[in-house]
């Protein structure tokens, strides 16, 4: 009597630990997996081959968004990054990677899919520091500066427009500026036009599919 009791014992704790570990295997499969700053940083280094040269151009510059670009305000779509769970690098691009987070571990850093958004993710962040992880996911860093740019720079000239009440608008003031010169003799209305619609554009901007980790 005694040993069967002991031995329904022993199955209900067996049965009850499969149980953890069938939940735990569900629970894991629906939770997508977290995009770390390494995983992200360590898949750029070995997708594009990256070497040492990289560091000695990791200074953030506004050069790099140039005056075409907030003219013509072009949108540039998020390149795809495959994100495996763990990415296995030789010695060489393990250092490179560790060397680069510790430069700039800012918070957008584990969003970029590219060496570029890289080297606009502090940049950006500056910018604009309170972007949502739905918008770093969906949308080029490079686009969502430049829809910065445009949201000051229509505020600016929203604000210059006969009647308005509105001061001049601080920050990034030579973006506009340079704007309106390239639109004399009334063409600013079309420019108005122009940066709304940009910005609308990238504030509705659908998620690709493999923009879907956090």
């Amino acid at each position: 009597m005694g040993a069967d009791i002991c031995i329904q014992k022993d199955v209900t704790n067996m049965d009850l630990a499969q149980d953890i570990k069938r939940d735990r295997r569900i629970r894991s499969r629906k939770q997508p997996q977290e995009r770390t700053v390494f995983t992200t940083i360590s898949c750029i280094v070995k997708e594009y081959r990256l070497g040492e040269d990289f560091l000695q151009i990791m200074e953030p510059s506004r050069d790099m968004i140039d005056g075409d670009m907030v003219r013509t305000l072009r949108q540039k779509t998020k390149k795809q990054l495959d994100l495996p769970p763990y990415c296995m690098l030789p010695e060489a691009q393990y250092r490179l990677t560790q060397a680069i987070i510790r430069r700039w571990d800012g918070p957008y850093l584990r969003f970029a899919h590219s060496p570029e958004e890289i080297l606009l993710s502090r940049l950006l962040c500056d910018a604009s520091p309170s972007l949502s992880a739905e918008d770093l996911m969906r949308c080029d860093f490079e686009a969502l500066l430049l829809c910065e740019y445009a949201r000051r720079e229509l505020a600016k000239l929203e604000s210059q427009r006969p009647g308005s009440q509105g001061g001049s608008y601080p920050g990034h003031a030579e973006a506009a500026d340079s704007s309106v010169a390239a639109f004399p003799n009334g063409g600013t209305r079309e420019r108005i036009e122009q940066l709304r619609a940009f910005v609308a554009d990238i504030e509705n901007k659908e998620p690709t599919r493999h923009d879907t980790s956090s």
